[in-house]
């Protein structure tokens, strides 16, 4: 990705061809085109909303100090907000169920009236999966970041999140078709 200087900030051009910066501006332009998926993934990670809002907002503030604009930065900041959740959590004394208390269907957010039954269907059914395969179907879904774009965020080998989305996915079908056919 291309970069230059100017007025003391780094500059890249993202890959859908928008000039992004380090600069104050660059990263509220870029927090309000990732809302959602920021959200959607600050949720899950977080154990209340206001804890989520706060995880955004101090990765966000740290992101503006580093004067930097990484090249993916995205799956910088989804990773960045990965690693404080977890730090977090070992502050608070939760540490050996730092990831375990990912909670995908808080992902999902409020649903619509008319999708409520299908929306609830859907968390009791991302529930139930592996929570490692969650946030692998939620980086995928709700983010829409790549595998090896994921792979940066989780930490994990690339093949491993295509193992895991496919495996999240597999249960969810098999869950949700389950769930189907008995009422």
């Amino acid at each position: 990705m291309p970069r230059r200087r100017t007025h003391g900030h780094a500059e890249a051009e993202h890959p859908t061809g928008v000039l992004l910066s380090a600069s104050a501006e660059g990263w509220l332009t870029f927090f309000d085109r990732h809302r959602p998926a920021l959200a959607s993934y600050a949720n899950a990670l977080a154990p209340t909303p206001t804890d989520a809002a706060d995880l955004i907002q101090n990765v966000l503030l740290a992101m503006l100090r580093a004067e930097r604009f990484p090249e993916n930065p995205l799956a910088y900041v989804l990773g960045a907000m990965r690693h404080r959740a977890i730090d977090d959590a070992r502050r608070a004394g939760r540490a050996a169920a730092a990831m375990h208390r990912f909670n995908p269907s808080r992902a999902l957010g409020a649903a619509r009236p008319e999708d409520a039954e299908a929306t609830a269907r859907l968390c009791r059914a991302l529930d139930g999966i592996p929570p490692d395969h969650a946030e692998v179907v939620i980086l995928r879904l709700r983010s829409g970041l790549t595998f090896d774009e994921i792979a940066v965020v989780v930490e994990r080998p690339t093949g491993t999140v295509s193992s895991q989305y496919s495996r999240g996915i597999k249960a969810l079908r098999e869950t949700l078709q389950e769930v189907e056919s008995h009422g």
